[in-house]
């Protein structure tokens, strides 16, 4: 099944303003009987760490308050 373009556009605005990325509801995922589905993982994902995102997540803000802190001073 090959699919044609039927529409004739005049110049690239009108073919970049007709392009399916624009039509954000309108973009279907179609499974048909060719569809290879691959089988599922043996190992699941395991859950990620939250204490430790949350540790890293506060030491990266508190550098950043720093960092701004010093940009500050050297304004001043």
């Amino acid at each position: 099944m090959d699919f044609k373009e039927t529409k004739v556009f005049k110049n690239k605005w009108e073919e970049y303003r007709f392009g399916d990325w624009r039509r954000n509801g309108l973009s279907k995922t179609y499974v048909t009987l060719e569809t290879v589905i691959p089988p599922l993982p043996e190992t699941p994902l395991s859950p990620p760490d939250e204490e430790q995102f949350h540790k890293k997540l506060a030491d990266i803000e508190s550098k950043i308050k720093l960092i701004t802190k010093s940009l500050e001073e050297k304004k001043a």
